[in-house]
């Protein structure tokens, strides 16, 4: 079972837009939703259709940054979406967010198009990872 309330608070603790329990649920009670929760820790949510998969958001709650818990946690994400089949694995990052884009790129993530003035304050990186 999901953590949702955890999912919702570490979206306020993250992010500047969290997302509501609405959406969270969104992708957590969906048959195609993928959901890495690490209690205390952060989570990913993401979803899939057939072969590809994208990854929505990844959180780590602040007192656990820098202590390798995004790798952590989105390897169990890469892992779960190989467990579905899934080939391909997409995402959008701020350009401004260079420890995001840090940790994607270490792991594997390739820089595949930009959108730009995507958000009303940066332009989105888009990364895929083929597995």
């Amino acid at each position: 079972m999901v953590n949702v309330a955890f999912i919702e608070q570490a979206e306020y603790e993250c992010f500047a837009e969290p997302w509501d329990e609405r959406a969270i649920r969104s992708v957590t009670d969906d048959a195609c939703g993928i959901c890495v929760c690490m209690t205390g820790i952060g989570y990913a949510l993401g979803k899939f259709v057939i072969d590809e998969a994208e990854l929505y958001r990844i959180a780590v709650l602040p007192g656990q940054r820098r202590r390798g818990s995004g790798r952590k946690i989105l390897g169990e994400f890469i892992e779960e979406c190989r467990s579905k089949g899934v080939k391909t694995v997409f995402l959008e990052v701020r350009s401004k967010n260079g420890d995001a884009i840090a940790l994607y790129e270490q792991s594997g993530f390739s820089r595949v198009g930009m959108r730009k003035n995507y958000y009303p304050d940066d332009d989105a990186v888009i990364y895929s990872l083929s597995l």
